[in-house]
């Protein structure tokens, strides 16, 4: 919104009918009064002009000649005569307001305040120079002071419908620069006043939507749109800001249900400037619902008719990285920003696709670069905080308490540090502090543990992450071993839907009492795949290779086929399979079958990962077999339960229990309970 424009334009009004009282008198006149009066400048400029070849000194005309002049934007001459009326005239009041106004014509604010100042000294009470003062330090965002002198100049004329609409996109203005400053509750509170003086308009509902979407309160931004509607206000705007909000509030039918809305009103009202717009509203819902060929078929018929614009090259780019294709949206935006370097909404896709991709540092710039072209736009706010979110440091702690019925209780406690990101490097270090016990041996052994690792974004397909650290283990009071842990894995993607990394990491045995004494070394040699289609069916299997140092051998498959019924909370059914085996059985120490199988169905509910939820929740249920040698067939249960709050952005808490009497769920083999809290918090 051009407040200033707006503003200029009252006051240009506001002046005609005020300085042009007097002159209305004189009939000779009358004719070009009412060319100003009706917006006829060129007529206005001819007339006054023949008017002064008679009488080149006649006051009025040529004040009414200057203004003819201005408002057709030949400000210039008309600054020239309102400069030469005003030395002639030194004391005139409505000559200098017309050199003020002129000033603001040529945006000279400078000038024009010290002129309106000037005019203020002689007479404060004067309701046009308050008025013309007020949107003169508006234009220089000198807000706080504007909004006095437009209140000042309502006192004068409290009736004055210009005043009124003025002081409206004065206070706005305020209230969006305090937006753009962070103050967002002074901001709401001047809106909020605004909305109870003039109530039902479109423009001050649609600017505290925008606040409220700045703020990520977009349930409070629905609220407004949706107001539009119920108001009778601006249906069509009030359907597509219902169906974004609906998109960052994950609801997606609904989503898909405002923007076909829209799309239906658009025809009845014969909207045609806004088809590209509303046409995007419906690209956007259909992808987020994840209808790809409908998506496709309603770009085709869109590109069809407006040709391959730059909204539906970018709709187009969005959509393939929402479908998770960062690479094909990647080089999309790349394409298009060699002939939009400037666009927004092109650095911004570029930014968005870039962190998806692990690549933060560049995606922050990019984000950087189009704030400097759209300063204040919500949509730079918000992926500058996402990409600013992701890079932050953060710690993850955790604190439990387990027991078997095998006697086996251990208690730990253990920390993890993430730094802030170097570029595309993500240090880290981690420390823990294990007691295990054994109420049959009246003993207790200490673990501690120390580790220093990074992560790092290496190209946009690979990814690694190495650790080295150290273990201090006490098996008893007179004796202190130590050992080297660590680990290093590569993940890489090579498109959407299959991930696949390799690893190796070596652990102590930490689980009873026994293990910490026998120090035995794990290194583990492995990799993990993961699948997942676009309709919800995916697989993850895992196999590993561990070699110990006792000379044991282990093999471990573990698959698992599953299907996402719902996103947002996920909800995930479907079954395991593990299988495991080793060279030799050391069964006093540790469960080590010859073979081991595992089946079982599962449900999963979660919302860890909704940055919107403040309850948490996490329900693991899990029912099946095992068969352990040539044992009969037992049936398994596994539980498993996680509830807490998100008091921040930064900072959540968390309880949880695990129960399980599944074999290969422990070290011993034996059933076990764990409880235990947990948190994140953010630096």
């Amino acid at each position: 919104m051009n407040y200033q424009r707006v503003n200029l334009r009252i006051l240009v009004f506001c002046l005609l009918f005020h300085f042009c009282a007097v002159a209305n008198a004189q009939n000779e006149m009358q004719k070009g009064f009412d060319f100003l009066e009706n917006g006829e400048w060129g007529k206005a400029e001819l007339f006054f002009k023949n008017y002064l070849s008679n009488e080149p000194d006649n006051r009025t005309a040529n004040i009414c000649y200057a203004r003819a002049l201005g408002l057709q934007g030949k400000t210039e001459l008309a600054e020239d005569i309102f400069i030469r009326l005003d030395r002639k005239y030194p004391q005139d009041y409505e000559i200098g307001l017309n050199l003020a106004e002129c000033y603001m014509w040529q945006k000279q604010t400078e000038k024009a305040l010290q002129k309106y100042s000037e005019l203020l000294r002689l007479d404060p009470n004067n309701y046009v120079a308050n008025l013309g003062y007020a949107n003169a330090l508006s234009a220089q965002n000198s807000f706080r002071l504007s909004k006095d002198y437009i209140d000042r100049a309502i006192r004068i004329d409290p009736n004055n419908e210009e005043a009124l609409v003025s002081k409206k996109y004065i206070y706005m203005a305020f209230a969006d620069s305090l937006r753009t400053d962070g103050l967002y509750k002074t901001s709401e509170t001047i809106l909020k006043e605004l909305d109870e003086e003039y109530p039902n308009d479109r423009e001050i509902r649609l600017n505290l939507a925008v606040l409220y979407l700045m703020e990520n309160r977009p349930i409070n931004a629905k609220d407004y749109y949706r107001s539009l509607l119920t108001d009778g206000i601006d249906t069509l705007e009030g359907y597509l800001g219902l169906s974004y909000t609906s998109i960052l509030l994950n609801r997606k039918k609904e989503a898909l249900r405002y923007a076909k809305q829209a799309e239906s009103f658009g025809k009845k009202i014969k909207a045609e400037d806004q088809e590209v717009r509303i046409g995007i509203a419906k690209l956007d819902a259909l992808a987020f619902n994840k209808e790809w060929d409908e998506n496709a078929q309603e770009l085709i018929r869109l590109q069809k008719r407006f040709g391959n614009i730059k909204e539906l090259q970018l709709a187009n780019a969005r959509r393939s990285v929402w479908r998770g294709n960062f690479e094909e949206g990647r080089r999309a935006y790349a394409e298009m920003i060699k002939v939009n370097e400037d666009d927004y909404k092109v650095l911004l896709g570029l930014a968005e696709v870039l962190n998806a991709q692990g690549f933060s540092h560049q995606a922050l710039q990019y984000a950087y670069d189009a704030k400097e072209t759209s300063p204040g736009n919500l949509d730079v706010v918000r992926a500058i905080r996402n990409v600013q979110n992701s890079r932050q440091a953060y710690g993850q702690f955790n604190l439990y308490s387990s027991s078997d019925n095998g006697s086996n209780e251990t208690s730990l406690a253990d920390g993890k540090l993430f730094l802030h990101m170097i570029k595309n490097f993500r240090p880290y270090s981690k420390i823990s502090y294990q007691r295990a016990y054994s109420p049959i041996l009246a003993k207790s052994s200490y673990l501690t543990q120390l580790v220093f690792g990074t992560e790092h974004n290496l190209t946009r397909f690979f990814k690694w992450d190495a650790n080295l650290g150290w273990s201090f283990a006490s098996p008893n009071p007179e004796s202190d071993v130590s050992n080297v842990i660590g680990e290093i894995s590569l993940t890489s993607r090579f498109n959407r839907i299959n991930t696949l990394d390799f690893f190796y990491r070596r652990e102590m045995h930490s689980y009873s009492v026994d293990l910490i004494a026998n120090n035995i070394a794990m290194n583990h040699y492995g990799m993990n795949y993961n699948f997942i289609t676009d309709i919800g069916l995916g697989f993850y299997g895992q196999y590993m290779l561990t070699s110990q140092s006792d000379t044991n051998f282990r093999n471990l498959f573990f698959g698992s086929l599953y299907f996402t019924l719902r996103e947002s909370p996920s909800i995930k059914v479907g079954v395991n399979y593990s299988q495991m085996g080793y060279d030799f059985n050391r069964g006093d120490l540790y469960f080590s079958p010859d073979i081991y199988r595992n089946t079982e169905a599962f449900i999963q509910v979660l919302n860890l990962f909704d940055q919107r939820a403040k309850i948490l929740y996490h329900l693991n249920l899990v029912f099946g077999t095992q068969k352990i040698e040539v044992q009969n067939n037992q049936s398994t249960q596994r539980l498993d339960i996680e509830f807490g709050y998100r008091f921040s952005k930064r900072f959540d808490l968390l309880a949880y229990y695990n129960f399980s009497n599944a074999a290969q769920s422990t070290v011993s083999g034996f059933t076990f309970n764990r409880i235990g809290i947990k948190s994140r918090v953010g630096f």
